[in-house]
């Protein structure tokens, strides 16, 4: 009785086992979806950015689009707020060459957030990039130096280590005059 406690548990196990069909080439979860890429990140109105995009299916027909939104600064991630509605523009299609690759090039027409999206017409694939788009070059941010401030703080330092140096000497000649020999 003990023993066939134990080989029934034993037996169902292995039965199971060699009924439960195995995955076959399992593919990796989740799906990796098309890559989307942009030639520049940050842009004026108007300016053209070349758009590539890998994983679609070989010779398919994409949907280029554009979806323009406001730019969100200073709300923190997750936050609740006002946004204004978006524009989104059909820019173009282009087909996917034998290796489901693509290339073509978008001008950016309206200032904001551009989101463009790729997306195939027979796999319904899609992947997208962003692009910040500015109303002109003024509003890029300055980094760096033009080289002329480090002359002007050199400059400034001599002249400072310059002016120390008299004020010790000058310090010193009293010392020696006041004080009696």
């Amino acid at each position: 009785m003990r023993l066939t406690r134990l080989l029934v548990p034993i037996a169902i196990a292995a039965v199971a086992t060699v009924l439960t069909p195995a995955a076959a080439n399992a593919q990796d979860y989740p799906p990796t979806g098309p890559t989307v890429t942009v030639s520049d990140s940050t842009v004026v109105v108007g300016d053209t950015v070349e758009v590539e995009g890998t994983g679609f299916a070989p010779g398919e027909t994409i949907s280029i689009t554009v979806e323009y939104g406001p730019i969100a600064m200073g709300v923190p991630r997750g936050a609740r707020s006002f946004v204004p509605p978006t524009r989104k523009d059909d820019a173009s299609s282009v087909r996917a060459d034998k290796d489901g690759d693509f290339r073509t090039k978008v001008t950016l027409t309206q200032v904001g957030r551009a989101v463009i999206t790729a997306t195939g017409e027979t796999s319904k694939r899609s992947g997208s990039a962003s692009v910040l788009v500015l109303s002109s070059r003024s509003e890029l941010p300055t980094t760096g130096t033009d080289g002329g401030s480090y002359l002007r703080v050199a400059v400034a330092g001599a002249a400072a280590l310059v002016a120390g140096l008299a004020l010790v000497a000058v310090a010193r000649r009293r010392r020696r005059t006041e004080s009696p020999s």
